[in-house]
């Protein structure tokens, strides 16, 4: 089974994702962000103006989970701490199992 993580992060530099290899280390790790290529996503500042990206992130997370190519795969901002590992390692299973795992979002 493929898994990859995908990565968005706007307005720093490339992340940190050490925790994330530890966690899953036979992931294929995908960053995608303001410093990285956007040319598989199409430019919808229009709607949201200069900051599209920090506005269209969770768009953009959607598109690359799609555009993956592997058999799960999991999104996080970049900056998200995995404060748990074990608890971390059952996302694969939960979305293998019911076919989706999403969080819990007000927006």
């Amino acid at each position: 089974m493929k898994l990859a993580i995908v990565l968005a992060e706007f307005g720093r530099p490339a992340p940190d994702v050490t925790q994330f290899r530890e966690t899953w280390p036979d992931a294929e790790i995908q960053i995608f962000g303001e410093y990285s290529d956007f040319t598989a996503l199409p430019s919808m500042a229009h709607f949201a103006g200069l900051r599209y990206g920090w506005r269209m992130n969770d768009y953009m997370k959607v598109r690359k989970l799609l555009d993956s190519g592997a058999d799960i795969a999991i999104s996080f901002d970049a900056d998200m701490r995995i404060v748990n590992r074990e608890d971390a390692r059952t996302l694969p299973l939960l979305a293998e199992r019911f076919g989706l795992c999403l969080p819990l979002n007000p927006r």
